[in-house]
């Protein structure tokens, strides 16, 4: 019961404080539905956000994801960035579109803290750096006990990625149909960066 009143407490006040802001005029709008014209900004701070990966319904090999019981694959989404592992979304298991929310909170460590939420910390996305021709990897598996197949290997051109919803399609003989990523300017205000997290796709 604690759990599910802090839950509560934890949405209420995110939504609350967004709204305090629209109203107060402090939190311009931005287009949540459509990736906006503008390429990201060099030597600015961005979020990078992987919000959406669908695998396709077989493995490269054109074999099924899960020999043992046929069930779709245990999604593995990480990042690398000037030669490290810089982040890794939470695994998702026997789907094959697969999302995550934008903001991620501890509710255990919500209740210790008296409810007290560090925004940072909360965005589920690592904070990228964007320099001209720099790149980061990308890489998405089936993660699995035994052998984890990997599904795409992806180098990204940060400086053409846009503001906003980036829809990127995989080469064909790859195992993920689509992949979805928000590059969010660290600056934004919290109220538009609940509105993306609500916009969903």
């Amino acid at each position: 019961m604690l759990w599910a009143i802090a839950i509560v407490v934890v949405v209420a006040s995110i939504v609350g404080v967004g709204w305090w802001l629209q109203r107060n005029d402090r939190a311009p709008s931005i287009s949540v539905n459509a990736t906006q014209p503008a390429t990201v900004t060099p030597d600015r701070d961005y979020y990078f956000f992987v919000r959406l990966v669908e695998f396709n319904p077989k493995t490269p090999k054109g074999k099924s994801w899960d020999s043992a019981d046929g069930s779709a694959p245990d999604a593995e989404i990480v990042l690398h960035w000037r030669g490290n592992k810089t982040f890794s979304w939470a695994d998702r298991k026997d789907q094959l579109i697969n999302t995550w929310d934008l903001f991620r909170v501890d509710v255990k460590d919500l209740i210790t803290s008296g409810g007290k939420i560090d925004i940072a910390s909360a965005v589920n996305a690592p904070m990228l750096n964007i320099k001209p021709g720099e790149s980061v990897t990308l890489e998405i598996w089936d993660d699995d006990p035994a052998f984890s197949d990997l599904a795409l290997k992806m180098e990204i051109d940060l400086s053409q990625l846009r503001v906003g919803r980036n829809k990127i399609i995989p080469p064909g003989d790859s195992g993920v149909n689509r992949v979805e990523i928000d590059m969010i300017d660290r600056d934004t205000p919290l109220a538009t960066m609940i509105e993306l997290q609500s916009a969903g796709g």
